[in-house]
Parts: C-alpha cells; structure tokens; sequence
C-alpha cells in the first residue's frame, strides 16, 4: 500500500502497486499526477507532482498543509462576508418596507378615519348635542362658535339644556368643557350671555353668570348686565356676577353703586365676594371706602371682617402706606422711604431688610404690598420674600400675593407661592 499525497489540494490518498513514474488521479481534485520516487521506498516516502511538471524534488508537506489551510480561511472568510452583506441587504429591504407601510397608513388614516365620522351636525339641537358630549375640545369649540353664530335664543337654549340648578338651589351642575367652549368663543358670546342674565329659568342665568366669569377680561361688555344681577335672588347667580364683576378691575368701577350696597346682605358669602371685588377694582373704588371701613370694624362675621381689611388696602393704599409708616420706628421709615424710593437697587435691598426684622417690620407692610405693583421683577420678587418673611403677622398681603401667581416671571411666582404657605399655614 502506497501513500500518494496531491500537491494540488494536499489530501493524501493511497493506491497497491504504484511504481515510480507511473500517473494517478487525485480523487479529491481530480487532477492527473505522476508519482516520483522508489518503488522500494516505505509509502511516506512516495510523492506526486503534476503531470508535466519541471520540479524534481519532492513537495514540502508543511507547505502544502499551509496553502491548505489559507485556502480554507479564505473561503471561511470569503463566506462570512457573503453572509453579512446578504443580511445587510435584508435590514434594508426590511426597514424600507417598513417606512412604505407608515407612509401609506399615514395616507390612509384620513380616509378611514372619514368614512367612520358622524354626520355634520345640522339642526340647534344636533350643535348643542356636540357641545355638551362632543369626542374633542375642538369639536366642542366649533359648536359654541355655531351657536354663538345663532343669536341669543340658540345660546340660551344651549345654556337650559346643559345646565342644571335644582329648585332650591342647592347645586349648579355644568359641564366645564361647556364652560370653557362657551368662552372660548369670544366677544361675540357676550351680547348673548347677557341676555341669559335676564331669563326667567335659574339655570340659564346661573349658567350665562357662570361663563362669563370663566371669560375674565373679556366679559367686559357684560358690566351693566352683571350690576343688574347682583340683585338676583338666586346665589349663585349673584355669586359670580360679583366674581366676574371683581375679575374686571378697574374697569367695572361703574358698577360700584350696585356692589356697595352688598356690604349689608344677610349671605355672608355674597358680603365676602363684594368686599373682594370692591378691592378688586382699587383705587376706582374710593367711594367706598368709608363703608368699607365700617365693615371691617363692625362686621359680625371674622372672614368678612379680615375681607375688608385686604380690600382697604387695595383701594386706600397710598393713604395707607403714610398712615402706617408713620407709626414704624426710625430704621423702618428710612427702609420704606428707600422701598419707595427711585433706586430700584436700594429698594431691592430694602426689602430684603426689611424680611430680616420680623415682626418689627409690620408698619411697612402695606409699603411691601405696594412694591408687589412694582414693573420691576426684582422688586415683586424682594417684597414677596419679606411678606412670607412676615408670615402670619402679614395676612392682608395674601391676596396681592395670589394675583402674582399668574406673574410673568418664574421667580415673581415662586416667590409669591412660598410668601402664601408661610401667611396662610397656621402657625407660622
């Protein structure tokens, strides 16, 4: 038995009875090779070269084990790539399949989504089933702005049919996603929302009350007709009317004679929300500050009595303001003249001082409340912080302090959030 190793592929194989020069064929590469050696050699011995070849010498085996081993790396290798861009290919044919599909259900949802829509409303009845129960704000948005569209008698039908007052008055149920479509329809709203005010059904002149108060600023059109439902018998109708009237500043001071006399009305809580809004609207409403004083020392009820206080500060400030720095010690009137000062950097300073003294700063408190109207925000802030220094030796600022939660600097805001806890956290 002889050993023939192939120099071709180096697979060694053997073959009975070779002689020296005779040829044979690979059985793994199939190639002709000629065997060279004796015939009497032991069988390692025995190689073969290609037939025809010009090399006499008997082939390295190491070499031929090598070139074997680098053809079968470079065919290993050859195959992971193929394998790694076939997969390649395949990420990429999946992920564009993937973006055609979001694109056409991008495409189709319109469509679809259409098909499964409710028909347009046509009739008042079908607007204010929409405003009441439509599926989204705008939709609700939509259907007050076609009601307001529709004049004062498809407003006040959608006020009857979406709001809710019992006989005695006990509840006012609306939906505030009514509430906030119905103002949000705007200016145009309000000649409407004023005739509800007159209705003979409570509910359609709570709900009308109710809404323009959620308008602020932008009921103000509504004046005279909310100075003639201060006198309604139903709470809550006078309730917001009073609100709404105190949300208008300044400019509902032509309702001062309609509020004044609340002052005396048995509800504490109507007595309460007039106070408010007298100091609501300020300095317009001087006229009642000699009621309102009478109110504050006389009033058989602590809130209502605490109410007027606040509110005469904000009416009589000015006068206020000299009145109690009058009655401070040196140090505390030379603080508040700086805090009233030109120099807004010594007024700053000042207020920060003034937080620093505790309750000995007490006379400058309506100061600091007059620092809260400050345009400048270093200021609002530096006052705010010497308020809720004060604390509870302070509480006539509260509601000065709450009107800077809806400031437009960050810092005013926090300032004045922190001031409140501290004045209003029993204790402190």
């Amino acid at each position: 038995m002889n050993q023939v190793i192939c120099p071709h592929c180096g697979e060694s194989f053997q073959k009975i009875g070779l002689a020296a020069g005779e040829t044979v064929v690979c059985p793994v590469c199939n190639r002709v090779l000629q065997v060279w050696g004796d015939a009497d050699a032991p069988c390692d011995s025995r190689w073969s070269n290609p037939v025809g070849g010009d090399d006499a010498r008997p082939p390295d085996v190491l070499q031929i084990e090598q070139s074997a081993a680098r053809t079968a790396h470079q065919r290993a290798e050859s195959s992971g790539s193929r394998g790694l861009i076939l997969g390649l290919l395949g990420l990429i044919v999946f992920l564009i399949a993937l973006i055609g599909a979001v694109l056409a259900a991008r495409q189709l949802r319109p469509v679809i989504a259409s098909r499964n829509l409710p028909p347009e409303p046509v009739t008042l009845d079908d607007w204010i089933r929409q405003l009441d129960v439509g599926p989204g704000k705008p939709d609700r948005l939509k259907a007050a702005q076609k009601i307001a569209g529709m004049g004062p008698e498809a407003v006040i039908a959608a006020l009857d049919a979406t709001t809710v007052v019992p006989a005695d008055a006990s509840m006012l149920d609306i939906s505030p996603a009514v509430i906030h479509a119905l103002a949000a329809a705007g200016p145009g709203a309000v000649p409407a929302l004023c005739e509800g005010l007159s209705s003979e059904k409570q509910n359609v002149r709570a709900g009308a009350a109710r809404v323009l108060r959620e308008m602020g600023s932008g009921a103000e059109g509504a004046v005279t007709a909310l100075a003639g439902a201060l006198k309604d018998d139903n709470r809550w109708v006078r309730w917001y009317a009073i609100e709404t009237l105190g949300n208008l500043g300044p400019d509902a001071a032509s309702a001062l004679d309609a509020l004044v006399p609340l002052l005396d009305h048995p509800d504490r809580y109507t007595r309460r929300r007039a106070v408010r809004a007298l100091g609501q609207i300020g300095p317009a409403a001087g006229a009642a500050v000699p009621e309102l004083a009478r109110v504050q020392k006389n009033d058989k009820d602590y809130s209502v009595r605490r109410a007027a206080t606040a509110a005469l500060l904000q009416v009589n400030l000015a006068e206020i303001v000299a009145e109690s720095a009058s009655q401070a010690n040196p140090y505390v009137q030379d603080l508040i003249k700086q805090l009233r000062g030109g120099d807004q950097y010594a007024a700053v300073a000042a207020a920060k001082s003034l937080g620093n003294l505790g309750r000995d700063a007490q006379p400058a408190v309506p100061a600091l409340i007059q620092a809260l109207r400050s345009p400048n925000k270093w200021l609002r802030e530096a006052a705010a912080g010497a308020l809720g220094a004060l604390g509870r030796n302070a509480p006539v600022a509260a509601p000065a302090l709450k009107k800077l939660l809806q400031d437009e600097s960050a810092e005013v805001r926090a300032a004045a959030e922190e001031a409140l806890k501290k004045i209003e956290q029993p204790g402190s």
